[in-house]
């Protein structure tokens, strides 16, 4: 409800709602003159995360999947523009999010999919689950940070968390910086479902693909 009624409330409304911790990061990281990748899931009120950003002059773009009813994209994406978010789609990600933050702009999206056979293996939640490369492969390209992210509620309010920056590590070989960084970023969101597990929404089959891992795995000792 709080997204559907973006065009509504104005920058004011944005800043009484949220209360925000961490953003000093981001504004590092832009200092550093690299943006940031902010990573986290479907978790919280996730939305009102760019408009905050926006709200306080930084410019944040959201990267999206498309909705298949073309008509609810176009209103999602409407509603994220109405607060100043920027939008990239999937189609054009490679290109327009590099671009984005090499501008020294920050990029946003949700990484708890299942990623099928492309993806990383990390635990999540405690079990392996195949997860984006993207933010990893942006991060290391742009030499940019990850800065995991979550919006949860706290009773009348909303707390906007930035957490500790990771930037890629340049001794690393790509393969092993992209573990390390999906890690990090994956512990991040799964240390704030524990902590709110009612506040987690994502309906589909996250261990899809790792679910053969699991089956083959040798059982602990009695």
């Amino acid at each position: 409800m709080e997204f559907a009624a973006f065009r509504r409330l104005s920058r004011d409304d944005i800043m009484r709602m949220l209360d925000v911790e961490g953003f000093e990061h981001v504004e590092a990281a832009r200092r550093a003159g690299h943006g940031a990748m902010c990573v986290t899931g479907h978790f919280g009120t996730w939305e009102l995360t760019g408009a905050w950003v926006a709200a306080n002059g930084v410019p944040m773009s959201y990267l999206v999947g498309e909705q298949t009813n073309a008509r609810v994209d176009d209103v999602m994406n409407n509603l994220r523009r109405t607060q100043g978010i920027g939008i990239i789609t999937r189609t054009s990600a490679l290109k327009k999010v590099l671009l984005a933050l090499r501008a020294n702009e920050t990029v946003a999206l949700l990484a708890d999919q299942d990623a099928r056979k492309g993806g990383v293996v990390v635990d999540f939640l405690g079990r392996p689950a195949s997860t984006v490369r993207g933010p990893a492969l942006f991060a290391i390209r742009a030499r940019c940070p990850i800065i995991p992210l979550s919006v949860h509620r706290e009773g009348t309010r909303l707390r906007l968390t930035f957490e500790a920056p990771m930037w890629p590590d340049p001794s690393l070989d790509e393969e092993e910086s992209v573990l390390q960084l999906t890690r990090y970023y994956t512990d991040a969101l799964s240390r704030c479902i524990r902590r709110y597990p009612d506040q987690y929404f994502w309906p589909h089959r996250r261990w899809k693909s790792t679910a053969a891992l699991e089956a083959a795995a040798p059982s602990p000792p009695a």
